[in-house]
Formats: structure tokens, C-alpha cells, sequence
């Protein structure tokens, strides 16, 4: 190398694939500094559908501790409108002691009775679950507010339910627009009623 020449200068190496050198300001999801936003420590990462355990079992109280709740109740939802599945059983039951012997017999005795003939009352946590109903519940006598919760959580996991399967027929290409139509009037119209009845 003479006087006149200069020592050439190594060009920098470029950034890595993805890294702009400042993704904090330039690029919020670089792969240098950016992370996955974490949940806080108290929130689930799944979103559940609506419901409200303690109202379901409040109006399970009520219809156990009063023979008239379980008939309006009964007038107004059915086993799936329950969220939680042990509550479906249970209601399962009571409507089969009301078919066998009345409405004025339902009591934590006849339904944990019944529950054994269907074979739910393992699966519901035996007859002590249906008596920490009565004993956790802290109001069993507010039956208007608890089966107004119950019908409205159930409304919206219906509305959920069927707004997915509108999705997944619109995506269907096959899927005529008449009949996607349809199915809107019919969401608009009236919730399903199959929820009055699990097929027990």
C-alpha cells in the first residue's frame, strides 16, 4: 500500500432480516425487542361465552327451595339454557320428578334421587353439591333477577352461536345469498327452542 492509497473501509454488515435497528419507535413488532403481549396474571387468554354461575345457581335455590319457581321456570327456559353442565343434570332431574310425581315433591331428596336414575349425581358432585346450593346463595328468594340473568346469558351464547355458523356459511362460497338471507331473518326473528329440552 503506497502513502497516497487509504485503508479501505469494511462496509457494516446489514441488519438481520426483520431488524430495523429501533423497532420500539420504527417498527413496533421487530423481532429485536418486541414480544408477544402477555395477558395479565388474572385474565384468561380464552374468552368464555357468557354466563353467570352464581345466578344459575341461585335459580337452582329457587326451584328447589319453591314449587312455583320451578313451574314458571320451567314455562320460561330448559336444561341448555344453563351454561354449566352439572346445572343442565340437575334440571334434567327435577323435570323428571315433576313428570313421575308431581310438582309439589321437588326437593334436594327426590332430585338427588333422580339424578342417581339418570346417572348424573357422581358427575354433579353428588348430594352434597345440591345442598351447598341452598347454602352459598345468597339471596334464594330474588327469583325475577336470577332467571332474567339466566335467559339473557343465554340469548347471547345463542346469538354467538348463531353468528359463527352465519360466518362459516358465508365463507362457504357454494352458500346462495337467498339462503344467507334467510338465515338472517331467522336470527332477527326468534332465538331457537331447542334449548327447552336436552333429549333426556
Amino acid at each position: 500500500m503506497t502513502i497516497d492509497e487509504k485503508p479501505a473501509v469494511r462496509e457494516p454488515d446489514p441488519p438481520p432480516f426483520g431488524d430495523f435497528g429501533e423497532p420500539d419507535r420504527k417498527m413496533p413488532f421487530g423481532p429485536a425487542k418486541s414480544k408477544a403481549a402477555k395477558p395479565p396474571a388474572n385474565q384468561s387468554s380464552e374468552i368464555q361465552p357468557p354466563h353467570s354461575r352464581e345466578a344459575e345457581e341461585a335459580l337452582l335455590a329457587d326451584m328447589l327451595i319453591n314449587p312455583d319457581a320451578f313451574n314458571e321456570a320451567i314455562d320460561r327456559i330448559g336444561p341448555l339454557d344453563f351454561y354449566i353442565h352439572r346445572h343442565r343434570f340437575i334440571v334434567d332431574a327435577m323435570i323428571l320428578v315433576a313428570a313421575e310425581s308431581g310438582y309439589q315433591t321437588i326437593d334436594i331428596i327426590t332430585v338427588a334421587d333422580a339424578l342417581q336414575k339418570l346417572g348424573y349425581l357422581d358427575e354433579i358432585g353428588g348430594s352434597s353439591y345440591l345442598t351447598s346450593l341452598l347454602n352459598q346463595t345468597p339471596d334464594s328468594m330474588n327469583f325475577d333477577g336470577h332467571i332474567a340473568i339466566v335467559e339473557s346469558m343465554s340469548i347471547r351464547r345463542h346469538a354467538i352461536e348463531q353468528a359463527n355458523e352465519q360466518a362459516r356459511a358465508a365463507y362457504d362460497l357454494s352458500t346462495t345469498t337467498e339462503h344467507l338471507e334467510e338465515k338472517i331473518d331467522q336470527i332477527t326473528a326468534t332465538r331457537m327452542k331447542s334449548s327447552k329440552t336436552t333429549g333426556v
